[in-house]
């Protein structure tokens, strides 16, 4: 069969390893569906350079690790579960493929320009290319379904040549994209930014507790990395510090508010020892705990620092910005 139109401005070969399959769906009579993808990456790979898709939609499951998707004018993260679709013709990039990284994906031609598209009539065919071309261009949710759909092509990619063959392939490639679409028009989830926004409001309520960054991450669907880059991009300190911010004021509150010994709410507030809470009282506040009972104000407080670190709560269509991942959201 004629090779078509090419499908990235990227050099692009067709391989098959354990490690990364670029498959050439058309090569076997599936008119329409130039390259379905896999890789499962057992060591980092470097950032993929900005390129497009002439004519053709790109699609990407992510199912383990994350990936920061950036065009000209958006960038987010397309976490674990999550689907994205490229439009046609957008230059775009992909960061560093992190070890461990698992990823589906397909590329399929608009089929406006490819005549024969799934062996559909043409009327079908531009009805199911404007659907795709209409998916929405941010992250959202994958299921079971589609999973099961990618990993049955590979399986039948994988079998001896037949009519039987052609017809299973063509007819999970169409039953795919109809579950794509499905997919994208299902309730969208919450942004990453919001998910963030109420761990901070969390950790103001409940300065007593541990947040360790791990657990920070998954409580906002972020990679940790990411996740302390959007944390210092809303409240200006990384998550101890301001951790540590919370806790001294809540201690202030308590100081004022009780008759409670200093290392009682020292220890209450989740601070190793009472000296190394009026070490860090101190030099947030200016002034020792007993002084601050006492009425001094001091010369700076922990107020001022959470006063400015305040964040607007996110909408239900707010853009997520700043670092990883989003129900996959935007930066802002």
């Amino acid at each position: 069969m004629r090779r078509g139109p090419p499908i990235s401005t990227l050099h692009f070969e067709y391989v098959d390893t354990p490690e990364r399959r670029l498959l050439d769906l058309e090569r076997l009579g599936i008119a329409g569906v130039p390259c379905l993808g896999y890789c499962h990456y057992q060591k980092s790979r470097p950032e993929i350079p900005e390129h497009h898709h002439p004519d053709c939609i790109e699609i990407s499951y992510c199912l383990r690790t994350a990936l920061t998707y950036q065009d000209g004018h958006d960038t987010f993260d397309l976490l674990p579960g999550q689907i994205l679709a490229t439009p046609p013709n957008l230059p775009h990039r992909f960061s560093t493929h992190a070890k461990g990284l698992v990823l589906d994906w397909m590329i399929v031609r608009a089929p406006a320009v490819h005549a024969g598209f799934l062996g559909l009539p043409r009327t079908e065919a531009q009805a199911l290319s404007d659907r795709l071309r209409a998916l929405p261009k941010r992250p959202f949710a994958g299921n079971a379904a589609i999973r099961q759909l990618f990993q049955r092509l590979f399986t039948l990619y994988d079998s001896p040549d037949s009519a039987y063959r052609r017809c299973a392939l063509r007819g999970s490639c169409l039953a795919l994209m109809l579950a794509l679409l499905d997919a994208s028009s299902a309730p969208a989830c919450v942004s990453a930014t919001a998910r963030l926004q109420q761990v901070i409001e969390r950790m103001r309520r409940q300065p007593e507790q541990e947040y360790p960054v791990d657990d920070l991450a998954r409580a906002s669907g972020l990679a940790p990395g990411h996740l302390i880059n959007r944390f210092k991009a809303l409240t200006g300190l990384p998550p101890h510090q301001f951790l540590i911010a919370c806790r001294i004021e809540a201690a202030k509150a308590r100081l004022r508010a009780s008759c409670h010994p200093v290392t009682q709410i020292a220890l209450d507030l989740g601070f190793s020892s009472s000296p190394h809470f009026a070490t860090l009282f101190k030099r947030q506040t200016g002034v020792t705990p007993l002084a601050w009972r006492a009425g001094d104000e001091g010369t700076a407080t922990a107020a001022d620092l959470l006063r400015d670190t305040q964040v607007e709560p996110a909408g239900p269509g707010s853009r997520d910005g700043g670092g990883s991942g989003g129900g996959g959201g935007r930066r802002q």
